[in-house]
């Protein structure tokens, strides 16, 4: 059985969130509309720097601002969820113990263990992985500063019809 230290902070916990919700409003809603995001965007910046008020400035505008909100909603409520899942206030150390079985992970606020057959994707980035477990988008994150080379051989095996 393998076992491993799991320490967050604050800047940590941040990119995190916005790795997350950048690729759950990829996955949702298309690269498509993101795309057409920044060109409302850019056709908003070029009509203001043109002094230009028609039809698509006015089209273009409300567009964009029901869009931020929205998005900013969706940032503001991954940081919550993210503060109360990891908070940095408390001893910042999670426990991950894990066996060919099961990955089990542990904190002052609880404990849980899942099979590996649970995780259905593997985020990689370059300061931590993302182990996702369902649909729901329930994930752990795994810092990679705090996991030697032997435990992410072993995490990259055990996940490896899952690694994205």
């Amino acid at each position: 059985m393998g076992e491993a230290k799991l320490r967050y902070n604050e800047p940590l916990l941040r990119e995190v969130v916005r790795v997350v919700v950048f690729r759950m409003f990829v996955r949702r809603m298309g690269v498509t509309l993101l795309v057409v995001f920044g060109f409302l965007v850019a056709m908003l910046g070029w009509l203001t720097v043109r002094r230009d008020t028609g039809w698509m400035a006015g089209l273009a505008a409300p567009l964009l601002l029901c869009a931020l909100p929205f998005m900013a909603n969706a940032y503001i409520a991954h940081r919550q969820i993210m503060a109360t899942r990891y908070p940095t206030k408390l001893t910042p150390v999670v426990t991950l113990r894990y066996d060919e079985e099961q990955v089990h992970i542990a904190s002052e606020l609880g404990s849980a263990s899942a099979p590996w057959s649970l995780i259905t994707e593997v985020w990689r980035h370059s300061r931590f992985w993302l182990l996702i477990f369902s649909p729901p988008l329930h994930f752990v994150v795994l810092p990679l500063d705090c996991l030697d080379e032997q435990a992410r051989e072993f995490i990259t095996r055990k996940t490896h019809r899952s690694n994205v």
